[in-house]
């Protein structure tokens, strides 16, 4: 591998070009994510100052609804922004972004799902598997992208361009998430500061990504059968604590009926 003064040399090119497109992919992510919560609010608002009796079901249906729609249109957003971040060659255009992750989003998504449940699940069988997949397989979503190449098999491409270079390609993700960090903890300009510098950091990692083929040369990639079930075993553990989700609900929905009396008399004293 390189170092990393050339990585980041890479990864400022490609962010000098493609800064714009990369801002422009976060704030339209940003607005069709906040607009239909905050018009479910107020629909929610509505029904409970004029018809107070239907203020449960539109509240439970509308922000359901928002809630949806805001993550797959956060989803949909992060993989554009992935891939002004990672594709190779001159930088596309804003709808070619949009066109091009709204083809590949099932499978982005289920990339993005087996990678949480294989860290969660990891972690709850033993820490140490846990921070193993979380760094092995942290390329998945961007190969999945950039490559003709299924879900699984990205994620098992991405344990095999780390297998043996996992000391340094940890190193370079700390710095990178340090980098993401830190911006937003100065004071005022702190979200202003995050929001630039975050297309940095995808730009670096995939820039990393390009290293860590070039360090593998032509090696052929061939799944194999112990990764795979590594991969199951450790996603399938993540349904342990996600069977406790029913009952936390449950318990939220009883708090909610219990209470929206006494916040609609907060709301309408003189009612």
């Amino acid at each position: 591998m390189t170092g990393l003064r050339e990585v980041l040399a890479s990864a400022s090119r490609v962010y000098r070009e493609r800064w714009r497109l990369a801002l422009s992919l976060i704030l339209l992510s940003l607005a069709a994510t906040v607009v239909p919560l905050a018009a479910a609010l107020a629909l929610s608002l509505g029904a409970l100052l004029f018809a107070p009796g239907w203020s449960e079901a539109v509240a439970i249906t509308s922000l359901t609804a928002a809630c949806v729609f805001a993550a797959a249109a956060g989803v949909w957003g992060q993989a554009a922004l992935l891939l002004a971040a990672a594709l190779p060659g001159p930088a596309p255009g804003l709808e070619a972004c949009l066109e091009t992750s709204w083809k590949r989003l099932p499978g982005f998504l289920l990339v993005c799902v087996l990678y949480l449940a294989a860290c969660l699940g990891g972690t709850c069988l033993l820490l140490l598997p846990g921070l193993a997949a979380s760094l092995w397989l942290v390329f998945g979503p961007l190969i999945y992208l950039t490559e003709d190449i299924g879900p699984v098999e990205a994620l098992l491409k991405s344990w095999h361009l780390v297998r043996g270079r996992s000391w340094p390609v940890a190193g370079r993700l700390c710095l990178f998430g340090a980098a993401g960090t830190l911006p937003g903890l100065v004071p005022a300009a702190g979200v202003v500061l995050q929001t630039l510098a975050w297309p940095m950091v995808l730009m670096s990692l995939a820039a990393l990504l390009d290293e860590l083929r070039r360090s593998r040369g032509g090696e052929p990639f061939v799944p194999a059968r112990r990764q795979k079930a590594f991969l199951f075993i450790a996603a399938g553990a993540s349904l342990l604590p996600l069977s406790l989700l029913p009952w936390l609900a449950a318990r939220f929905m009883s708090y909610a009926a219990g209470h929206s009396a006494e916040f609609a008399q907060r709301l309408m004293p003189g009612g």
